[in-house]
């Protein structure tokens, strides 16, 4: 029985051996070299690339990227990072004051109540001052 074999370590990708072989049909394909060595998709970008064909600019800063918040292991903290799930609110965000109450909250649950609405402000007037209590806030 005749089984073609072939030696990749001494394969060339010449192509010889396909168009020798003595089968009907070619028993041995050599594909063309661009094909086995594959490319990096169209869709993938290389950032250092960009950056250059840009003139050095930043593509990324430019698009108004939002800083969201980090995330970090509990007691863990970083210099000039917050953390909204380990320690309190920085000073002027929405509900860091130290009553924290939180101001999207409606009436009776930590909002103040509405003026002029007639016999409705008076019966929020007595729940309008709730707040919260420290763990809310996480």
């Amino acid at each position: 029985m005749f089984i073609p074999t072939v030696h990749s370590e001494h394969c060339t990708g010449c192509g010889k051996c396909e168009n020798a072989c003595v089968t009907e049909e070619a028993s041995i394909r050599v594909l063309p070299a661009p094909l086995i060595k594959g490319s990096l998709g169209e869709h993938y970008r290389l950032g250092w690339e960009e950056k250059r064909k840009a003139g050095g600019r930043s593509l990324v800063e430019e698009r108004g990227i939002v800083d969201l918040p980090d995330r970090l292991p509990e007691g863990m903290k970083l210099d000039g990072h917050f953390d909204p799930g380990s320690e309190r609110l920085p000073a002027g965000m929405p509900g860091s004051s130290e009553a924290q109450v939180l101001p999207s909250l409606p009436p009776g649950l930590g909002a103040t109540a509405p003026t002029g609405n007639g016999g409705a402000t008076a019966a929020a007037k007595g729940a309008g001052g709730r707040t919260l209590p420290m763990e809310a806030g996480r």
